[in-house]
């Protein structure tokens, strides 16, 4: 499980700042699609990130979406 500073500490530096990033986490708690809490680690405390069971359905549907997409686009060429 990838935790916040997995993310922050990745190779690929985002420019998303620590605040954005817990804001968006915010909104997406709040709809319930995530659950995230701190914990403790080797490297300190973390912050673990784990879908929900809706927030699991909603990525479904989208991975589900993005093949309709790709499948009209495919025969359209």
């Amino acid at each position: 499980m990838r935790t916040a500073n997995d993310i922050k500490n990745s190779p690929s530096k985002s420019t998303l700042k620590k605040n954005t990033l817990y804001v968006n986490l915010q909104i997406l708690a709040d709809s319930e699609l995530i659950k995230y809490r701190k914990a403790f680690s080797l490297k300190g405390i973390v912050t673990v990130i784990e879908p929900t069971p809706k927030g699991k359905n909603v990525v479904g549907k989208l991975f589900e979406l993005l093949e309709v997409m790709k499948k009209r686009n495919n025969t359209e060429h």
